[in-house]
């Protein structure tokens, strides 16, 4: 895992709020830039893993306990 530019903690949110919120920030930041989105729902994980993948730019998901920490590159 890489240090991140910017950290989305999404802890407490359910689906869909996490997927929107990763993708109106994901908008926001400029190419090269790396966000980290923190999240404990499995769901949102793997929302969240899908849309970095379609966007070419999942870097790695990271389990630290009950958090799930993924990285996607812009």
């Amino acid at each position: 895992m890489m240090a991140p530019d910017h950290i989305l903690d999404v802890r407490g949110k359910l689906c869909p709020i996490p997927l929107i919120m990763t993708k109106k920030k994901f908008a926001k930041i400029k190419q090269g830039e790396i966000l980290e989105i923190v999240t404990e729902e499995f769901v949102s994980k793997e929302n969240i893993e899908r849309f970095g993948q379609k966007k070419k730019g999942l870097l790695g998901i990271k389990k630290e306990g009950s958090v799930f920490k993924i990285q996607i590159k812009k």
